[in-house]
């Protein structure tokens, strides 16, 4: 057991003192002896681990006794903190008498107060036989008996006990830095009043670190333990003992005994092995702790299964909950284009790795829903989708989206502060929509994250880690915005890695007539031959958004005299030759050829007011027929035969169809 030994002029106050500061840290850990100097006879030696002395003077005239010469250690003193707010009730410009036991002591107590910044007062230290007349206020630090007679104000402000900074040096010189004595220590420090207010705050803020971070891993529900290089457990949370049902004593307890059923023990890295430990399966990883103070340490993780499935699932309905999911997958991507195929079994692979995606592509031409289906294909797709538009909100209000705030950060902040975008993504995917849109200054800061994989709130100091994939969309040429000083070139490259393009709907025409069945909700319908003509010609700058307006508007119209958009009406070619009929009817001919079936007039007309929606006269279909034949598109046989394409005719059709 370690000992102390403390030495003082006389047996007084001081010692006992002493004594009960050092045991609301140490307690009975240590062992306490007293040496009173008044009473020392020559040649005793002072054998301790360390021998404590009040006064500099007094460790230089006694250094001689001691056995071992390194062990004096002059400490320093101060007065608790609620004695010490006894100060402040004394009016500012006061004249005070400060008495101590003697000359020396009252010199270092004077210098105490003026440690304390105790301002506004004249402290005079007191000397037997000066005049005292003037003085109304005395302040002594436990030693009333030697005040003189006369003053009407005597401030006792307790015995001086040992400062924070003796205290952390002796837990130090000791080597009793363990988290028992840390949390004592801590406490005894916040009872002193500030004398050395950088080491204090730094000791505090360092324990109370330490305190916080044990709280956490005791309320988690995953086991950790600390392992030396020999295979000792040097610190574990309390999911090991109420969980796993281990019994460990931190410096004591070795690790092979505690897994001695399986071969973890022995190995020095591994992550997420499935093991059965005490009747539980369990996930266990091990890693080398990465800070310079360690000497070969590794940390070891348990996670109970049964935990992960439920965390897992809670997760899950959370973030469904909260609209943080991705909707599509691949399967919901409908295309027979040879572009687009390709184009999707470009994003399949990228959806295996972990990599950063760049989609291009002009204004609706599914870029989001690539973007959910990768994030469904990956290793995330349990984990959170968070989607934004980086064009659609302002500067200040896209920064505070992204990355958070602290409370009362800025005028108008929640007062419970708010987790960003990227928090809310950990362990899942962020998707930035229209990121060519990102102001410069946010661009910066993105490029960071991206490296760092780390963000910090608007007003707050503290860098908080984040596992996100960062899916990346733009409706503009990247590359022609670095050029023109746009976009960060830097930035570019770090988002750029997995590059997908994707095709426009004029580019993927197949995929026209096939979408618009999709959207009307009956992939086997016939559409009129006007209509397919309407659908393949027209331009589709708006691309498959569009597209999806246009069926929408022909499922509530299609029976109606307009029932397309009117813009689409007026691109309508006028020459009656190609009119909407005409179409109609070597329409209806050439998908009957296609199927080697005969079409005669009375047939003709049945199918013809099929398209149409609405009754058709033989008369019309006659008319409709000869304005074919005058124009040498069609033939008519008699008998079985009934109508059928010319090569003009099938020409015609195939080129409409074609666009």
């Amino acid at each position: 057991m370690k000992r102390i030994v403390v030495v003082t002029d006389f047996n007084g106050a001081v010692h006992r003192e002493i004594e009960r500061n050092l045991r609301e840290v140490f307690e009975d850990s240590v062992r306490y002896e007293h040496v009173f100097l008044d009473s020392l006879k020559p040649g005793t030696q002072l054998d301790g681990d360390v021998v404590l002395f009040m006064l500099q003077n007094r460790a230089d005239r006694f250094k001689g006794m001691l056995v071992d010469p390194d062990s004096a250690f002059v400490v320093s003193r101060t007065i608790k903190e609620d004695r010490a707010f006894r100060l402040l009730d004394i009016p500012e410009g006061s004249e005070v008498l400060l008495v101590n036991d003697c000359i020396e002591n009252t010199l270092e107590t004077v210098a105490l107060m003026y440690r304390l910044r105790i301002k506004g007062l004249k402290i005079v230290p007191y000397e037997p036989g000066m005049d005292i007349s003037r003085f109304v206020i005395a302040v002594t630090p436990g030693e009333s008996r030697f005040v003189p007679e006369g003053i009407p104000t005597v401030i006792d402000v307790g015995n001086r006990c040992l400062d924070g900074e003796t205290m952390i040096k002796l837990v130090a010189l000791l080597e009793m830095n363990n988290w028992a004595t840390n949390k004592k220590l801590l406490a005894y420090i916040n009872s002193t009043a500030d004398v050395l207010g950088g080491i204090k705050s730094q000791y505090r803020r360092t324990r109370l670190r330490e305190a916080q971070l044990n709280a956490i891993l005791d309320m988690a529900h995953e086991g950790f333990m600390l392992i030396s290089s020999d295979g000792v457990v040097l610190m574990h949370n309390a999911f090991m003992v109420d969980d796993m049902g281990w019994e460990i004593i931190d410096g004591y307890t070795r690790l092979d005994d505690l897994l001695s059923g399986t071969d973890l023990a022995g190995r020095s890295a591994f992550v997420d092995e499935l093991v059965q430990i005490n009747a539980k399966w369990v996930l266990v990883t091990r890693e080398a702790i990465k800070h310079t103070a360690s000497v070969n340490e590794t940390m070891m993780v348990f996670r109970d299964i049964t935990h992960i499935r439920q965390l897992e699932s809670q997760i899950w309905e959370k973030t469904k909950a909260l609209g943080q999911h991705a909707v599509y997958t691949f399967d919901d991507i409908v295309s027979q284009s040879g572009k687009m195929k390709q184009c999707i079994q470009k994003a399949k692979r990228f959806a295996a790795n972990d990599l950063t995606v760049l989609i291009e592509g002009k204004s609706g031409t599914g870029k989001e829903m690539l973007a959910q289906s990768v994030h469904n294909q990956s290793v995330r797709s349990r984990a959170p989708f968070v989607a934004v538009n980086c064009a659609a909100l302002p500067e200040s209000l896209l920064e505070s989206e992204l990355f958070g705030y602290e409370p009362g950060a800025f005028t108008g902040a929640r007062k419970e502060g708010k987790r960003g975008l990227f928090e809310q993504a950990h362990r899942g995917t962020i998707f930035l929509d229209e990121i060519g849109d990102m102001p410069a200054i946010l661009q910066s800061r993105l490029l960071r994250v991206i490296q760092e994989k780390q963000i910090m709130r608007i007003g707050s100091d503290r860098v908080i880690g984040v596992d996100v994939r960062v899916i990346a969309a733009t409706n503009k040429s990247l590359k022609e915005e670095v050029e023109q000083g746009r976009f960060r070139e830097d930035l570019y490259y770090r988002i750029n890695v997995l590059p997908l393009v994707v095709p426009t709907l004029q580019e993927r025409k197949e995929d026209i007539l096939l979408l618009f069945k999709r959207f009307l909700g009956d992939s086997e319908l016939i559409l009129p031959m006007s209509l397919r003509r309407i659908l393949l010609n027209h331009a589709w700058e708006g691309n498959v958004r569009e597209l999806e307006n246009v069926a929408n508007y022909y499922k509530l119209m299609r029976d109606t005299e307009e029932p397309y958009p009117i813009y689409l009406q007026l691109e309508q070619d006028a020459d009656p030759a190609e009119s909407d009929l005409v179409m109609e009817v070597l329409g209806i001919c050439y998908e009957a050829s296609l199927k080697d079936e005969k079409v005669g007039r009375e047939r003709l007309r049945e199918l013809m007011e099929d398209r149409m929606g609405q009754p058709v006269s033989e008369y019309q279909i006659r008319k409709l027929v000869k304005e074919a034949v005058d124009k040498n598109l069609m033939t008519v046989y008699r008998g079985r035969q009934g109508c059928c394409l010319s090569e003009d005719g099938r020409e015609l059709v195939e080129n409409t169809l074609n666009g």
